[in-house]
């Protein structure tokens, strides 16, 4: 700034403008310093930092390119051994279906075979049994026809008291077994006793005692009598149909049990307890 003496005082000068010539040549100093002025070297953590960002995005890219060949021959694989198996089980059940047909008709023919030869076995021993039955059957039956009218017999000659007939149709050693609980309950041994029992149901029914023998059936050793027993007690009646069973030995009675009452209570309080 240049002084300028004046009147009153001093004022300030103002500075000349610069002239093109050198505002062009201040210019491309300043520019040339700029652009000529050296970089700064990037610092280590810088580098390490572009570097450490830099290393993932490749390595996702290159495990996202491995993993999926890996994928592929583990399905093929498994979907081949998958076929294999099937065809393996399949092969094996046809051959098992077919095993089976075979042995389902064997065991169909030996069925077969063995109930034709059974059937024929069958027969055979059912007419051996029939040839065998039928020739013990004429003795059999003519037996038990014989003890039918044994028993018979027997029952006319004890209500009628007959000791003649009774000798030849009742063994000496003879037991007759009574149930009930009535006073004529009891075993009753011998021809004797059984005379003496008759003799006492006569005459507790005072003469009254009727047996009505309503069929016998028989075989060779046994013969079961159905009879109704009516008598008069002391104005009660009684009308009892009992079963009599006769045990029979060379033609003569041994052993006897009954009468067995469809109303035994009732029996027992018509006789009485007393003996």
């Amino acid at each position: 700034m240049v002084e300028t003496t004046m009147t009153g005082g001093t004022t300030p000068r103002e500075p000349e403008p610069a002239t093109g010539s050198e505002s062009q040549t201040e210019r491309p100093a300043s520019t040339t310093r700029r652009a000529t002025a050296p970089k700064k070297p990037a610092t280590r953590r810088a580098a390490a930092r572009q570097k450490a960002s830099a290393r993932p995005a490749p390595r996702a890219r290159t495990t996202a390119k491995r993993a999926a060949p890996k994928e592929a021959p583990a399905e093929t694989e498994g979907r081949g051994l998958a076929a294999q198996l099937g065809g393996l089980v399949t092969g094996a059940s046809d051959a098992l279906f077919g095993g089976a047909k075979i042995a389902g008709r064997t065991a169909s023919r030996l069925g077969t075979t063995i109930g034709r030869s059974s059937l024929g076995a069958g027969r055979a021993l059912v007419s051996t049994t029939e040839r065998l039955v039928g020739t013990l059957r004429p003795a059999a039956h003519a037996e038990a026809e014989a003890n039918s009218a044994a028993v018979r017999r027997a029952y006319r000659a004890l209500l009628k008291g007959d000791v003649l007939a009774l000798e030849q149709l009742i063994a000496e050693d003879v037991v007759w077994h009574v149930p009930g609980r009535s006073g004529l309950a009891g075993d009753h041994p011998g021809r004797e006793g059984i005379v003496r029992l008759f003799a006492r149901l006569s005459e507790r029914s005072g003469g009254s005692l009727r047996v009505d023998l309503h069929d016998v059936t028989a075989s060779a050793e046994h013969a079961v009598a159905l009879q109704e027993l009516r008598a008069t007690r002391e104005g009660t009646k009684l009308a009892s149909k009992q079963l009599v069973v006769f045990h029979i030995h060379a033609g003569r009675i041994t052993e006897v049990w009954g009468p067995a009452s469809m109303t035994p209570y009732e029996d027992d309080e018509f006789w009485g307890g007393e003996s």
